[in-house]
């Protein structure tokens, strides 16, 4: 340690100006930001010299060979140097305190900010137990609220913010953009009226989030209220993303006239716009209006994406329009868009297959770079219902055989496939399966195929074993098996079984009291033998 340093230390200096003059004395300098870099890289190459000190200008750490000087006080140092030292036990709750209530919040602010990017809630509670202890909530409440609910914990983020953050937009957004993202959007939307009901006005990300929100749920009066706080405020004008979370919302919602409305009213649109219009329109079942968009984006000389084809290709599907599904496809193979992406390609199976071009739907999926169960199922899918169930199992099986796991969804079509065909074997042994992974409760859909595999296969016993094996029924899988034992002839049986259905609650629907019909007819002429 040079002479000059050590003097320093024993004079006493007491000022900020003394302190940076000490640091510049010492060699080699170095900014407070490598220095502090240097100390935790390897903290035993300095001195702690913090309880033999005798005044605040004394540094806390110095450099065993460069005689470098810290202060954990230091108004130079970095936000992150504070939590660094507190992490490692180093900096105590009275060093804290000691520490320029600005510099500290700052440092405190920056690790919330780290521990929401990290979703590390677990620091994030400790920094909240230090930022108590400390006194400094009312400082950091917003951070704390951003934290909790980038973590997941709403309820602490909503708490946070009734006790401290009621005033602050900030506060609220980061509250409404994690009820959003958890698909909870009613919360979402019920944060707004709250807002608005202590004086705040939403800003444009807030706005932004809530129609997200209210999409979500299809609440388009909502939607239409959030609209006019936008138009209020002026927005639009400069905010495409907001005007395309306006278009995006009036389409989930299935206000699809009020979407294209809006869409042709913004000052200016691109291909997010008009998508989400098309996504619109294609998931509403109007293929026709769908491609038209699609080709009034191209006058605009708009360049689809991925999730523009995707959409555009839906329709196609819907629509059974091979020939405009062919062109698509040419465009996508152009832009090489199908070696990037697994959902587009899935998407062109799945409209090939719904256009009933099964050899280009398989040719699609062989050419795939990496395919998924969903690949695999829209293929199996697009057999079974085209009647081509030979060719189903024969892909389930090469699914199979790729390691990839079958889902809910590729179990109720190859089931279908099984009882078309008649192929029992095939079809217990996927029974088997699906008991094995507990598929079945809860899931009507499952329950039913599996029903209708059995009827159709002519086990009937089996068929009434699933639905005894049953925690609970619903109409759908009884009211399958009554089809079941209609179509079989056993209609002294499907009667049985509506009256356990009805003494259970079960009301029966329309294609239920049409089996009940045709079952009483069968059991009079099975009575008087004509």
């Amino acid at each position: 340690m040079s002479v000059a340093v050590h003097e320093a230390w024993i004079v006493g200096p007491t000022t900020n100006r003394a302190r940076e003059e000490l640091t510049s004395r010492a060699e080699p300098f170095k900014s407070h930001d490598l220095l502090w870099r240097d100390f935790f890289e390897d903290p035993s190459q300095w001195c702690d010299i913090r309880k033999g000190k005798p005044g605040a200008a004394y540094p806390d750490f110095k450099h065993k060979s460069t005689g470098q000087p810290l202060w954990i006080d230091g108004c130079s140092d970095p936000v992150w140097v504070i939590e660094e030292l507190r992490q490692r036990g180093m900096a105590h709750d009275e060093e804290l305190r000691k520490i320029p209530p600005k510099d500290l919040r700052l440092s405190l602010v920056a690790s919330l900010r780290a521990c929401a990017r990290a979703k590390d809630i677990r620091r994030g509670m400790r920094l909240h137990n230090d930022i108590s202890k400390l006194g400094l909530i009312e400082k950091c409440s917003d951070a704390l609220v951003a934290m909790y609910a980038s973590c997941g914990d709403l309820a602490k983020a909503e708490e946070v913010l009734h006790m401290h953050s009621q005033k602050n937009v900030f506060a609220w957004t980061a509250l409404i953009a994690g009820f959003t993202r958890q698909g909870k959007g009613r919360d979402a939307l019920r944060c707004f009226d709250h807002m608005q009901s202590v004086g705040l006005s939403p800003d444009a990300v807030t706005l932004a989030c809530l129609l997200k929100a209210a999409g979500s749920v299809k609440e388009v009066d909502k939607g239409w209220r959030i609209h006019s706080e936008i138009i209020k405020q002026d927005l639009l004008k400069n905010d495409i993303v907001l005007g395309n979370a306006l278009v995006d919302m009036y389409a989930k919602c299935g206000a699809l006239e009020k979407a294209h409305h809006t869409l042709n009213e913004l000052p200016f649109r691109d291909v997010v716009s008009w998508s989400a219009l098309i996504t619109g329109y294609a998931q509403h079942g109007e293929g026709e209006k769908a491609l038209d968009c699609y080709e009034q984006m191209l006058l605009e000389d708009l360049s689809p994406d991925a999730v523009t084809y995707i959409c555009i290709l839906k329709a196609c599907g819907s629509l059974g329009d091979l020939n405009k599904g062919e062109r698509i496809h040419e465009e996508i193979k152009k832009k090489g868009f199908v070696k990037k992406n697994l959902m587009l390609g899935n998407a062109l199976i799945d409209m090939y297959a719904k256009c009933g071009a099964l050899t280009k739907a398989k040719q699609v999926l062989e050419e795939l770079p990496a395919r998924d169960v969903v690949s695999w199922s829209t293929l199996i899918g697009g057999y079974a219902q085209h009647g081509q169930s030979e060719h189903a199992l024969e892909c389930f099986h090469r699914m199979q055989s790729e390691g990839l796991i079958p889902n809910e969804v590729t179990f109720s079509l190859i089931l279908k496939a099984c009882g078309v065909v008649g192929a029992l074997n095939e079809g217990e042994k996927i029974h088997e399966e699906i008991t094995k992974r507990g598929l079945l409760q809860g899931n009507p859909v499952l329950v039913t195929a599996l029903i209708e595999m059995y009827a159709k296969c002519g086990a009937l016993g089996k068929a009434q074993m699933v639905i005894h094996e049953l925690s609970s029924k619903d109409i759908i899988s009884v009211s399958a098996l009554v089809a079941g034992l209609a179509n079989q002839g056993h209609s002294e049986h499907g009667l049985h079984h509506l009256q356990l259905m009805w003494h259970e609650g079960l009301l029966q629907d329309g294609i239920t009291s049409a089996h009940t019909q045709e079952m009483y007819g069968s059991a009079r002429v099975n009575q008087s033998g004509y």
